[in-house]
């Protein structure tokens, strides 16, 4: 779902580096679906990345610590920097990250 005519005013890098951040975790972490919208919200542009997980997230609140990683998969890998640094990178671009689940569902919400 991407919306036509949206500008953002940005560091296209960090904004570059920021999508490749999301999709690589939708690749690594994901399982079977991924949805990916970019619309005007409000007075905001809202990017968001919704994938089914393979595990259930048990600890939501700490997806975006340095190092932390809810992988339990003996053949996968996870440094847990993706969504460290993806956080870490909306800061500096004054945009806001927020992270929701349903059990099956995470989803990731950029609030540019």
């Amino acid at each position: 779902n991407l919306q036509e005519g949206l500008v953002i005013k940005t560091d296209p890098e960090i904004l570059e580096r920021i999508v490749q951040n999301m999709l690589s975790n939708v690749l690594k972490h994901g399982k079977e679906t991924a949805q990916l919208s970019l619309i005007r919200k409000d007075a905001a542009i809202l990017l968001s990345v919704k994938n089914i997980v393979r595990q259930p997230i048990q600890h939501l609140e700490k997806l975006t610590n340095r190092f932390y990683s809810e992988n339990l998969s003996s053949t996968e890998e996870s440094s847990g920097l993706g969504l460290y640094i993806t956080e870490e990178l909306c800061h500096l671009l004054g945009a806001e990250m927020k992270l929701s689940t349903d059990g099956q569902w995470l989803s990731v919400f950029i609030h540019f």
